[in-house]
């Protein structure tokens, strides 16, 4: 039995520090919250959970192991913009709206009507989107990176004791 090297060592803590920091950021989009602080609620009305309608924001996390720490990035154009916060103009694409029926007033009462589909134009419009953190530094990040460090030095100890055992 060979003890592992530096190197070796720096290595097994960073991938199990990426295993457990992914899966803790991946529980923040459970909670609704960027661990202990909870995300500005959404406006009532929508589809789907906060952050997650498809689930493509949060299968998108990538987690890669540099040489001086983890990288956790995201395909989605969109990622940064939730997990930091934005406000300014954004472009909107010209599109198709599909037919819907909607609530109108129509002779002073309020009634269900047909809208049929209609194009609309690409424009700019003003777009602010509050912080809902899902990735980043916290004291829960530090306190998993510790607790990765003593296990792995743990596991060293013990390897070491039963190389000087006999």
């Amino acid at each position: 039995m060979t003890l592992p090297t530096g190197e070796q060592i720096r290595r097994n803590i960073l991938d199990r520090a990426r295993v457990k920091l992914t899966e803790a950021f991946h529980r923040n989009f459970e909670r609704k919250a960027f661990f202990s602080r909870a995300w500005t609620p959404r406006k009532q009305g929508r589809r789907g959970s906060l952050l997650v309608v498809s689930g493509r924001l949060r299968r998108s996390l990538r987690a890669q192991v540099i040489h001086s720490g983890i990288r956790f990035s995201s395909s989605m154009p969109y990622a940064s913009a939730h997990n930091e916060g934005y406000e300014g103009p954004t472009k909107v694409p010209a599109h198709t709206r599909r037919a819907h029926a909607a609530r109108r007033i129509v002779k002073g009462r309020a009634r269900r009507v047909q809208v049929s589909a209609h194009a609309v134009r690409a424009h700019t419009k003003h777009l602010k989107l509050p912080e809902r953190r899902f990735v980043g530094d916290a004291p829960e990040v530090r306190t998993t990176i510790e607790q990765c460090v003593r296990h792995e030095m743990t596991d060293f100890a013990n390897q070491l004791t039963l190389l000087l055992k006999p």
